[in-house]
């Protein structure tokens, strides 16, 4: 997969419980995400200058954490949803494979007349509902020297470190 297939997949999979992995690597394509998720979600989007102190990070750090954002709350949505036909929640549930025992209890609570076994198992599914993991790729051979102000920049700046480091202050947690 190319980077702009990878890099809002988890937005469209993740509360389906569908484990994804990005790239986080080219950070203009981070930053074009990052405005067009701001606008569409109606946020304030404020740019993260490439004339910024370890811009890279940033970038990633704040995209992350608003991709972490969006799942969350999707998820929330989700949980809340009825049992009904062609609703998220039913999905989420039907997608799962036969044997799964998540899939069982579903099936059975979808053909339940007892109201209160119902009830139980309802609210039982729904606690159950995890988003997918949301992984990222950060391509390591990426060691070109940074420069700065024509002074050569400290190996903690290279695009691989700078995709580390973004990774690692955002909230996600695979």
């Amino acid at each position: 997969m190319g980077l702009a297939y990878t890099i809002d997949t988890p937005i469209k999979v993740a509360r389906f419980g569908i484990s994804s992995v990005m790239s986080i690597i080219e950070d203009n394509l981070v930053e074009k995400m990052r405005e067009h998720y701001y606008r569409l979600r109606g946020e304030a989007y404020h740019p993260i200058s490439a004339r910024e102190p370890d811009y890279r990070a940033k970038r990633i750090t704040d995209y992350l954490n608003l991709v972490h954002r969006i799942v969350d709350e999707q998820l929330a949505v989700l949980r809340e949803e009825p049992f009904i036909e062609g609703s998220e929640i039913m999905k989420y549930f039907e997608m799962m494979p036969s044997h799964h025992r998540l899939h069982q209890l579903f099936q059975t609570m979808m053909h339940c007349t007892d109201n209160a076994k119902r009830q139980r198992l309802d609210h039982y599914l729904r606690a159950q509902v995890v988003p997918g993991s949301i992984d990222v790729n950060i391509m390591t051979k990426l060691d070109k020297v940074k420069y700065r102000n024509n002074e050569k920049l400290s190996n903690e700046f290279n695009d691989a470190h700078a995709a580390l480091r973004g990774y690692a202050q955002s909230n996600l947690r695979s």
